[in-house]
């Protein structure tokens, strides 16, 4: 990507996705055209028209949370066969800790070798989603025993200055075992003190996921800040026996 867009509050298990997508937008803004953009949306499983309404609102803002809105897969009924339904959920459960485009990936080569006649790729999506219960992607969760992490909140919340705005909501997640600890709600961007108030709701929830017993220091991971947050948490946790550090978000490898 020519920029290094903040998705620090996009889902994780779709930031990978949200890359795809801003990747496919920077190619065709690049190298305009009909053919080039019906060859970019087959490519990334849209209809021609949902990519150039993807790119209008791209060039409107360039804000990857737009993206986030019309670019996870809706829960839609899509009609499926026993036959292919049920490869799918085979091919997801032995691949249950992988990245969601990723997977698609893997079902449709899987699908090729065994001749078997798959829906389109949005529709694997879809059906990744519905199917799968939320779990962390292995490079996520590997080096940490928590995992700060931040998502605004689709619905509108009437802040102390009467401002209606949607929150931020951070989550704390225990890396070793897909569970969300604590969380906390606040107006803005991430920031160390919402951090800190996602802590202390996970510490009075579940204190036994903070014993040091179990490994010291404690690796809190945490997406990179475009500010001090960091390193003000970093300065307010290292006393008490954590270790903290910066994850750069969306930057894996697209599809």
């Amino acid at each position: 990507m020519k920029n290094d867009y903040d998705l620090s509050t996009i889902d994780p298990r779709i930031r990978e996705h949200i890359i795809v997508r801003i990747y496919a937008i920077e190619e065709f803004v690049a190298n305009p055209g009909r053919k080039a953009a019906e060859r970019i949306a087959s490519k990334i499983g849209i209809k021609v028209s949902q990519f150039y309404s993807m790119v209008k609102v791209w060039k409107n803002c360039s804000d990857p949370t737009m993206l986030a809105r019309s670019g996870r897969p809706k829960n839609r009924r899509c009609s499926l066969n026993d036959p292919p339904i049920n490869f799918i959920k085979k091919i997801i459960n032995q691949n249950d800790r992988t990245q969601p485009d990723k997977l698609v990936n893997i079902l449709i080569s899987a699908g090729e070798e065994c001749k078997m006649n798959l829906p389109p790729r949005a529709n694997i999506l879809r059906h990744i989603f519905k199917i799968r219960s939320g779990r962390l992607a292995l490079d996520v969760g590997t080096n940490a025993d928590l995992i700060i992490d931040h998502t605004v909140i689709d619905l509108s919340v009437a802040f102390a200055d009467n401002h209606l705005e949607r929150p931020l909501a951070t989550f704390i997640i225990d890396a070793r075992r897909d569970t969300v600890l604590g969380i906390s709600l606040s107006q803005g961007r991430p920031s160390s003190t919402a951090s800190l108030d996602a802590l202390r709701d996970a510490m009075e929830r579940s204190p036994q996921a903070f014993a040091t017993a179990e490994r010291s220091p404690i690796r809190i991971s945490l997406p990179v800040y475009p500010n001090s947050a960091a390193d003000e948490l970093n300065a307010a946790l290292l006393p008490g026996g954590y270790q903290v550090w910066q994850v750069a978000t969306g930057r894996w490898a697209p599809c």
